[in-house]
């Protein structure tokens, strides 16, 4: 038996156990039997490969997308998941194009779910889609609709790093218009394919939890229109759901 292996499962289940709840060093530590320190070290290491998440100092941690991409058919926020799901089947049929749910999780943009379209996103293996959020309608939702402290330290991020080379006032105009009109538009090419989304923030109990995007190669206006309207069934599914 190795005991450090032992003690990362337990300090898991802990946090597992929360159903998606956070749970502070103190309590992890008290029903682990585990000394804080160790605990400490131990959650800065499943923090660092994705398998936890500190969401602040305070609030303590909770289960982080890492463990669901072990599995790769594991579903990550089943009960968004299943609200949103049919919603975004009838998209996918309509358009033709690909639908995904997207969320925001330490500084990224993970995609949860996605419907294939015309444009393919994910291969076979994959389940889970990790990237930046500002190069996608969707993370560009997620910003906009981010606490004004969580904003800032991301935007900032952004003009120090010089990832879209923008400065901080044409950012917050940029997030400022996408809250204005409810979504999110965002093209660019890739290896010289020309490539494009809408978004649309998807909320529960008045807050921004998720972003529904539509990629597509061409673009056509009643997309927009569609999205809009999809984002705001799943939420209204949502709000008859039990808590998430």
């Amino acid at each position: 038996m190795i005991k450090s292996v032992q003690k990362s499962i337990r300090i898991l289940q802990i946090i597992a156990d929360a159903d998606g709840q956070c749970v502070k060093l103190d309590t992890i530590s008290k029903q682990t039997g585990i000394n804080k320190s160790t605990c400490s070290h131990i959650l800065d290491t499943l923090v660092s490969e994705n398998f936890v998440e500190q969401v602040s100092r305070t609030q303590g941690y909770r289960i982080g997308f890492g463990v669901f991409m072990l599995t790769r058919f594991g579903r990550f926020n089943h009960q968004l998941i299943s609200s949103s799901r049919p919603v975004c089947k009838r998209l996918t049929e309509k358009t033709g194009q690909t639908t995904l749910i997207c969320i925001p999780q330490g500084g990224k943009r993970i995609c949860i779910d996605l419907i294939q379209g015309d444009m393919i996103l994910l291969n076979q293996y994959e389940s889970i889609m990790v990237e930046e959020m500002h190069n996608s309608a969707t993370g560009q939702v997620l910003i906009a609709y981010m606490n004004e402290t969580d904003q800032k330290e991301y935007y900032e991020k952004l003009t120090s790093e010089g990832f879209i080379g923008k400065n901080e006032e044409e950012i917050k105009s940029i997030l400022k218009q996408i809250k204005m009109k409810g979504h999110a538009k965002y093209c660019h090419t890739k290896n010289g394919v020309d490539l494009g989304g809408y978004a649309a923030p998807i909320f529960y109990n008045g807050k921004c939890i998720a972003a529904l995007g539509l990629a597509f190669f061409e673009d056509n206006e009643v997309y927009r229109k569609y999205v809009i309207s999809a984002a705001k069934v799943i939420s209204g599914r949502l709000s008859h759901s039990a808590n998430l």
